[in-house]
């Protein structure tokens, strides 16, 4: 797994995302899901994305694919803790 070039194309769709062209944006990143389906950082900024967008389900399915890789990662606990706060759970 060549790490240089996923965080190429991760700075490349946080940029679209930034720029606001997010059909683009989210492309990018399911192309990496495509290649490394395990990649935690991309399943993370992925979450945090449908977070922002109040899509709640879909955050939850990118941040459990998360937590299955990484089940201690902070910031997939944090990310998992504010979905299930949005959803009424504790």
């Amino acid at each position: 797994k060549d790490n240089s070039f996923i965080d190429a194309q991760r700075n490349y769709g946080l940029t679209l995302i930034e720029l606001e062209d997010y059909e683009n944006g989210i492309a990018t990143f399911n192309k990496i899901l495509q290649n490394y389906p395990d990649d935690v950082e991309t399943l993370i900024i992925l979450s945090g994305f449908y977070c922002e967008l109040e899509k709640w389900t879909e955050a939850e399915n990118f941040i459990n694919a998360a937590l299955l890789n990484e089940p201690e990662n902070p910031k997939a606990l944090e990310i998992m803790q504010m979905i299930n706060n949005q959803l009424g759970r504790n």
